[in-house]
């Protein structure tokens, strides 16, 4: 045997021979694979030879093509066929039910409240329409009142999947029919501001995402033994569990301020209360079922029926779509201009803008309009935090509590506002 010349070569000196000569094999394709690759030679080829790999080229993406087009008709062609098929049983069995039925259902009775479509879960959360019949109706949510439905109406509820319901109970709504902290009022009414015939005042506190000021505040209520309202944001309850949990336990009223306080109309853009175009009825239903949510984790109680609009920004339609969850909206005393307004203004801090105004002139006037009768059963509106501002409204929280109470006026929460309570 003979390699290159190597007669009588060692086993390792053949193996480095093979190796070699399998390299010079490699190194030569590659060359001729350069060549004809290589832009420089390829178009020293004659144009007929270039003319046959364009063809050549162009054949292959029309196979392709017509192999993807082929895929897609068949995948149509499927598609059609199933969606026929299912049509037609769909048919038969709807002739089918008409056949074997012998007489037409009867309607049901309206004279109790009853279910249009039972609670059922999608993927948005569970959901479900009721009707109320002669009488008012409360839809009831494990135990939490969620919808009063008036007599002959209907309403359609949605929670959000981290509610996680597990009881719905439908009722009927008795003029005054007590649930947990609330009583239902069927001739309540929504976006309070002022109740009528009442006596006292409410001083309610707004906590959107700031507590700067709520130990103070807590603790001139409790040296003063007075309950307040709070409207919470969710993004309060989240910051301030444990000033949440202090709320509750001095037996404080506490309702939904929304969850992140966003602007529900166009006030801001043309001061007009136009919905905004990205707001509809499930979100916004959705921005107070998840803030309660997170207060029932917090505080294992239940807010009260209430809300509050972030900056005041409401229209009828936005309070139908808190009513069908049995929100009543409250506002704030006004009764025509700055100076006739239970708005304390606490928010503005700097002592140049147009609506600063003291503490202790604010507190002076405070009190003074609510010692007004026209002013019986009035909503202030104060916040437990903002920018640091001078004489703060929150330092004379107690000045106005004692000067009310000297004018024998009750300061009350708006629960008890509601139910005429003078305590």
């Amino acid at each position: 045997m003979r390699f290159d010349g190597h007669i009588f070569c060692s086993q390792t000196c053949r193996k480095h021979c093979r190796r070699d000569e399998r390299w010079q094999r490699v190194g030569t394709t590659l060359r001729k694979l350069k060549r004809q690759v290589d832009p420089r030679i390829w178009w020293r080829y004659p144009p007929f030879m270039r003319e046959a790999w364009a063809r050549r080229v162009m054949l292959m993406v029309w196979a392709v093509l017509l192999i993807q087009a082929g895929i897609a008709g068949a995948i149509f062609i499927v598609a059609q066929e199933q969606r026929s098929v299912a049509t037609r049983a769909a048919n038969e069995t709807a002739v089918a039910a008409t056949r074997t039925s012998a007489e037409p259902a009867a309607p049901p009775a309206i004279q109790d409240p009853h279910w249009i479509d039972e609670p059922h879960e999608t993927e948005s959360g569970m959901q479900a329409i009721a009707a109320a019949g002669d009488r008012p109706a409360v839809v009831l949510v494990d135990g939490t009142a969620k919808a009063f439905i008036p007599a002959g109406e209907t309403v359609e509820l949605a929670l959000p999947r981290s509610m996680r319901a597990r009881s719905w109970t439908l009722q009927t709504a008795e003029l005054h029919q007590q649930t947990e902290r609330w009583t239902w009022s069927e001739n309540g009414r929504a976006g309070l501001s002022q109740i009528s015939g009442a006596r006292g005042i409410a001083i309610t506190f707004d906590g959107g995402w700031r507590a700067d000021h709520a130990d103070e505040i807590l603790q001139t209520l409790r040296t003063h033994d007075k309950q307040a309202t709070f409207f919470l944001t969710g993004q309060f309850l989240k910051n301030h569990p444990e000033i949440t949990r202090r709320i509750v336990a001095a037996g404080h009223e506490v309702a939904n301020h929304t969850w992140n306080h966003p602007h529900l109309t166009t006030f801001e853009d043309n001061r007009q209360h136009h919905t905004r175009e990205e707001f509809d009825r499930h979100r916004l239903q959705w921005q107070l079922l998840r803030t309660e949510q997170l207060f029932h984790r917090i505080t294992g109680q239940s807010m009260a029926p209430m809300w509050r609009a972030p900056y005041g920004e409401i229209n009828e339609e936005i309070e139908q779509w808190a009513r069908e969850l049995g929100y009543t909206h409250v506002g704030w005393t006004n009764r025509g201009g700055r100076d006739r307004s239970l708005d304390t203004l606490d928010w503005v801090s700097d002592p140049d803008h147009a609506l600063f105004v003291s503490g202790t002139d604010m507190a002076d006037r405070i009190v003074r309009l609510a010692s007004s009768p026209d002013f019986s059963g009035g909503v202030v509106l104060m916040h437990l935090g903002g920018e640091d501002r001078p004489d703060p409204v929150h330092r004379h929280l107690g000045y106005m509590i004692r000067q009310l109470r000297k004018n024998d006026i009750p300061t009350v929460t708006v629960g008890q506002l509601l139910l005429g309570s003078d305590s």
